[in-house]
């Protein structure tokens, strides 16, 4: 009886891992599925390099909010959790990382960049370096 119940047991854990592993991916998004909704849709969106990277050309209408500040995730308090938030970094660790780290502060719907600003510069899409909107 025990054998007959492993096996549905251990291909319910496969499917489980694997639609968990599917979700956590389509949160990753290239830079032409982040490009198209961010310029569809009402979003927050925010650059986590560092305020100098930042300044070497940044998505326009980002805001920059440091991932090393040492209050990283309390500079989200003020953003709305139930609204998209889209983050991205230089080559998509960083926002991968913080992605994470907002989720477990119920942030509902995060989506970081795969490739970071990299994959948007090689993309052929336009960056700004007005620096109006550069975390302290």
């Amino acid at each position: 009886m025990k054998k007959k119940l492993i096996l549905p047991l251990l291909i319910a854990l496969i499917i489980s891992i694997g639609a968990i592993t599917y979700l956590k991916e389509n949160n990753t998004l290239t830079a032409s599925e982040f490009y198209e909704r961010i310029n569809v849709h009402d979003v927050q969106l925010v650059d986590i390099r560092t305020p100098e990277e930042y300044r070497t050309g940044h998505i326009k209408k980002a805001i920059n909010i440091d991932f090393y500040s040492e209050s990283f995730v309390e500079s989200f308090a003020d953003f709305n959790p139930e609204k998209p938030l889209y983050i991205y970094c230089k080559a998509g660790s960083r926002s991968m990382n913080a992605r994470t780290m907002l989720e477990q502060k119920d942030f509902k719907y995060v989506y970081d960049l795969k490739g970071g600003i990299t994959a948007w510069k090689e993309a052929g899409y336009e960056i700004v370096t007005e620096d109006t909107n550069v975390s302290k």
